[in-house]
């Protein structure tokens, strides 16, 4: 049983830590363009209208991963508390 709650666990863990790979990128996406708008903005390259400062649909993806990974990651130390008791 012990061998089954460590595979798990790792599997838990690399489930965590690729949705947290994925909401980075997404993430990346989303800031990068927002970021340019803003500087530009600034350094009056674009007038205020001209600017898109929306968010784009990939930052709502970026929160689902983010909650994906905290959710993987709390499993993943639920089991390891499992696994110390035995």
């Amino acid at each position: 049983m012990k061998i089954k709650k460590e595979s798990m666990f790792n599997t838990l863990i690399r489930c965590a830590n690729s949705c947290m790979k994925l909401g980075y990128i997404f993430l990346a996406f989303t800031l990068f363009p927002w970021a340019h708008e803003c500087i530009s903005v600034a350094l009056r390259w674009k007038s205020i209208a001209e600017a898109d400062l929306e968010f784009n649909d990939y930052f709502y993806y970026h929160c689902v991963c983010v909650v994906g990974s905290l959710f993987f990651a709390l499993s993943a130390t639920v089991l390891l508390r499992y696994m110390e008791d035995e």
